[in-house]
């Protein structure tokens, strides 16, 4: 048989607190997630352009 025991108020904000503290956790990684996510595309695109301005220059060069 479980009893119904009240929680008592330091219990219950101590709940609250980790609750919010796992809500904050979880939306600070999530923008983690999108702040790397748009590193990654700046990122290829700053590789590419050169990339392919030398294949370019290359290909022009041989014919």
């Amino acid at each position: 048989m479980a009893k119904n025991v009240a929680q008592s108020p330091l219990e219950r904000s101590s709940l609250a607190s980790h609750d919010q503290k796992l809500a904050m956790a979880k939306r600070c990684s999530h923008e983690g997630v999108i702040a790397g996510a748009k590193a990654a595309v700046v990122a290829s695109i700053a590789t590419a352009i050169p990339t392919l301005a030398s294949v370019r220059n290359v290909a022009l060069g041989k014919s």
